[in-house]
């Protein structure tokens, strides 16, 4: 004759595999995050520490309307449809740039290209309706290629010049 298993023994085993499964996702949870998590709230602590120990890449715009060199650009902009745009959206990011120009003056390349006015003005249904959006398609149909933004509009104070 043969044994008869307990009708509960299939329960036993599933209750058996369970409790390893979460064992083992404790062990791995454990290896997986890293000490400083949950420090400060619901992230790594590390990372305030990591971030501030980063070079500083922008500056302040009030850097471009004080300076001598770009004043008269920052008083057409400050006028414009573009004054709250900040200067490095197009430029790019500038922390040291006076300094760094007069070393390269070819560091500080400004983009012209369509693509960088597109990135704000290339019509999206998200976007809300009074935002000026363009269909790059249909906007400026003479001719073949595409000039520039810049070509009829000034990028600082974008409104047809």
């Amino acid at each position: 004759m043969s044994k008869m298993e307990s009708p509960t023994s299939h329960v036993k085993r599933v209750f058996i595999l369970l409790l390893i499964i979460i064992i083992a996702g404790v062990i791995v949870r454990s290896m997986l995050i890293p000490e400083s998590f949950g420090k400060y709230g619901h992230y790594r602590g590390n990372a305030l520490q990591e971030e501030a120990a980063r070079e500083v890449t922008f500056s302040e715009q009030e850097k471009c309307s004080s300076s001598e060199c770009h004043e008269m650009n920052f008083l057409i902009k400050d006028k414009g449809k573009h004054k709250p745009v900040v200067c490095e959206n197009c430029h790019g990011a500038f922390a040291f740039h006076p300094e760094e120009k007069r070393a390269d003056p070819n560091k500080f390349t400004i983009n012209r290209d369509r693509s960088l006015c597109l990135t704000c003005h290339r019509k999206e249904p998200a976007r809300p309706k009074d935002f000026p959006m363009i269909v790059e398609l249909e906007h400026y149909v003479e001719g073949g290629e595409k000039p520039p933004c810049i070509s009829c509009h000034d990028p600082h104070s974008p409104s047809m010049g």
